[in-house]
């Protein structure tokens, strides 16, 4: 594994009228980043507490980062569910996220209409985070070249989920 990268933490924290204001995880950006919202707000099912912090334990949020000076940009899906789906998808290969045993996943898939369509890349890398008890997934996905990709990746090494 490569040497850590510097990054910049990002606190993504959700608010919801039933729940009140949860946190997610600490985003780690490399440096040169940036985080905005997605196109959908942030949804949340089911929480719980644990260490006096209350976490969301289901709950789906999306936002775009990208490096302004590159002119790179990438979707962020970020998936927190109560357990692991049943099988580790295809291609996953072993990580680590801070600590977590994590595995990772690039692969490539055709979106777009019929006569548009087009190949975009998908990072995925998720974990079962045990101090929370939450299983963590972020899918990042887009047209950033490969050392786009590879940077989040190095960078996702320094998320702290709890």
């Amino acid at each position: 594994m490569s040497e850590p990268i510097e990054v910049i933490l990002h606190e993504i924290r959700l608010r919801n009228l039933v729940f009140g204001s949860l946190r997610l995880l600490r985003l780690a950006l490399p440096a040169g980043w940036e985080l905005e919202k997605g196109l959908a707000p942030p949804e949340v099912s089911a929480t719980h507490e644990r260490g006096g912090q209350r976490w969301a334990v289901t709950a789906r949020a999306w936002y775009v980062v990208y490096h302004p000076a590159h002119r790179w940009a990438a979707e962020l899906t970020i998936r927190i569910a109560p357990s692991p789906p049943k099988r580790s998808p295809n291609g996953a290969q072993p990580f680590q996220v801070n600590g977590h045993p994590a595995t990772v996943r690039v692969h490539q898939k055709r979106r777009g209409l019929p006569l548009r369509r087009h190949t975009v890349t998908f990072l995925t890398i998720a974990w079962t985070c045990p101090h929370t008890d939450r299983y963590i997934e972020l899918e990042y996905s887009g047209w950033c070249p490969e050392e786009g990709f590879t940077a989040l990746r190095q960078a996702t090494t320094q998320v702290a989920c709890h």
